[in-house]
């Protein structure tokens, strides 16, 4: 992504930064914490204004953000935490009152690794080891430069939510700008108190050892190496060693899958049968920027069983099942990158994995069904689009298929709240925007109608900004992957997991006068004509779609009538290829 940039020491000094920004000598405390948000890149804050935090939002105008007022604290929580997976930092701010309202999405933002800066204005002291307990890497009530330059700090390297209480009376407190014209790649510079030069070098060397002695090696990309913005690096290093290598279901999108070495997206127990085969068999697993070792939910089983397996987390590496603490992610795999001797590495190349095409062809009138929905969606997909996915048949269709090159998927691939993608539209759209690159992307939103209507409201506020999405809405008549893993419990004239129908094509009227692009698909025709209309491939308005699906239909990945390869929860699905 074109995102993350920081200041490097060594840069060329022309202007201090509070000449070139015309900063007075003594500012606002809080105007001190936003310049610092600028000069990493964030320029845009969200929350819902009240009494306040109205006494934040000037200090927001002056220092250069963008403010976004969104409708309530859950969609700011959505947003944030999306602005935040593409910016490399966020922000919002929030009272006493309202806090509680963004707790969802703070606690998703904590299990996925991505970094937002939660701002509470305090009416009075608290006990914030008590509000907040263990799902903040970092909490402090602010009084001066320094103690905003720790919490940025923490939250920018940690690349995990740090909660931030400003007292009310100190929201005028002016405080020296001076600071802010230190080189800021040395202010951020988080040094490891427990680093010892010859622990990192053991542990390259043990790494570099086990890759060279295998003969199947295999690279798992994480999605620590997009938090931490090594995209480019470990691409490179793909792309020279030509060693086999998998994304996973929290990392899909982050490297290109077009590259002849990729073997398909790992999603345990859901992954297609050839990524199974090369997890299991590789006799070296060398996984990059681990976010999570195991998890499991209510469809899917996700772990790492491959033997000699190396895992770099972001603070620590783990060798078979030793734990070597204390590593810092950003210090050792540049070093590891150099130190690796491409010629070393075996480097076979695996048969390059297309996407999954429906069994049989189906006619133009022919219902829309979820296997060939997924698989044409995958035909129309282009080289820098975005994807906001919704949790369930949304998320797991789109897991199925290969992307283009520089085509990116958000989505909330462990937390799985319902209704995120809304907000998180939102927070993608104003990122793409504060980068300056909006219009060379096309966002596209793939939401059910279920989680739909949790978080609709926000589409208000992304037509208030002007923004034109893609929105696609997968009408299933409810929830239809609760539906489908209960079938066997659930009586067939069960309507507990049905919804109110909405008129989902009136929406956007409901926010806007202007006019809009909607179309309703419940045919295969009727998708293919739309998908090649001239009109709707302009982006010069908002567009929203529904699409009419079977209640009982979901993507291959989660039919659980296919038969199993190796485990009792691993469905070995048997589609033709191309």
């Amino acid at each position: 992504m074109e995102t993350k940039t920081l200041i490097h020491s060594g840069a060329a000094k022309e202007m201090s930064y509070t000449e070139r920004y015309n900063v007075a000598p003594l500012i606002p405390l809080p105007e001190y914490l936003f310049h610092r948000l600028f000069q990493l890149n964030c320029r845009t804050v969200f929350g819902v204004a009240n009494y306040s935090t109205a006494k934040l939002y000037q200090a927001i105008a002056v220092s250069g953000i963008h403010g976004i007022q969104t409708i309530n604290q859950l969609n700011t929580s959505f947003a944030v935490d999306a602005y935040g997976r593409a910016i490399g930092v966020s922000c919002y701010v929030t009272s006493e009152s309202a806090e509680l309202g963004h707790v969802n999405g703070f606690f998703g933002s904590f299990c996925e690794y991505v970094p937002i800066l939660q701002v509470v204005v305090l009416e009075q002291s608290h006990d914030l080891e008590r509000l907040i307990g263990d799902v903040s890497i970092f909490h402090d009530v602010v009084d001066d430069p320094s103690e905003i330059d720790s919490c940025v700090r923490t939250l920018f390297w940690g690349k995990r939510p740090v909660y931030m209480g400003l007292r009310s009376k100190d929201a005028t407190k002016l405080v020296p700008s001076s600071s802010l014209n230190g080189n800021i790649a040395d202010k951020m510079g988080i040094k490891n108190t427990f680093f010892q030069t010859d622990t990192i070098k053991r542990v390259i060397d043990k790494i570099i050892a086990e890759v060279y002695a295998s003969s199947r090696p295999l690279i798992v990309v994480d999605a620590l190496i997009d938090r931490y913005n090594y995209n480019s690096t470990i691409q490179n290093f793909l792309t020279e060693t030509g060693i086999p290598f998998v994304t996973t279901l929290m990392s899909k999108g982050s490297i290109d899958e077009s590259l002849p070495n990729f073997v398909g997206t790992f999603l345990g127990t859901m992954s297609q049968p050839i990524v199974r085969e090369y997890m299991n068999n590789a006799d070296c697993t060398l996984i990059l920027g681990c976010m999570i070792e195991n998890f499991k939910n209510s469809y899917c089983r996700f772990n790492y069983k491959s033997k000699n397996q190396i895992l770099l987390w972001n603070d620590r590496v783990k060798i078979e099942n030793n734990i070597i603490p204390d590593i810092l992610l950003h210090e050792l795999l540049p070093q590891l990158i150099a130190s690796l001797d491409t010629t070393k590495i075996v480097n076979s190349r695996p048969v390059t994995i297309p996407n999954m095409i429906p069994r049989v062809e189906p006619q133009p009138v022919t219902f829309l069904r979820q296997e060939y929905l997924w698989f044409k969606m995958s035909t129309w997909l282009k080289q820098g689009d975005v994807i906001i996915s919704e949790s369930g048949t949304s998320a797991i269709g789109l897991l199925q298929q290969k992307f283009p090159d520089n085509t990116r998927l958000v989505s909330q691939a462990i937390w799985n709240s319902s209704g995120y993608s809304i907000g998180a539209c939102l927070g993608i759209l104003a990122a793409y925007r504060d980068m300056g690159t909006l219009d060379k992307h096309r966002i596209i939103l793939m939401v059910g109608d279920g989680s739909l209507q949790f978080t609709f409201q926000e589409l208000s506020t992304i037509l208030t900004h002007g923004f034109k999405p893609y929105i696609f809405v997968i009408n299933n008549q409810g929830y239809t992957v609760d539906r489908t893993l209960n079938r066997e419990k659930t009586h067939l004239n069960a309507t507990y997991f049905d919804i109110q129908p909405w008129e989902l094509l009136k929406l956007p009227s409901l926010f806007y006068s202007q006019e809009y692009f909607k179309r309703r698909c419940m045919s295969v025709g009727e998708l293919n004509s739309l998908l090649s209309d001239k009109e709707f491939n302009k982006s010069d308005q908002l567009k929203i779609v529904e699409l009419i699906l079977p209640s009982m239909d979901v993507p291959v990945l989660l039919d659980p009538r296919d038969d199993s390869s190796d485990d009792e929860s691993s469905p070995q699905h048997k589609r033709p290829r191309t």
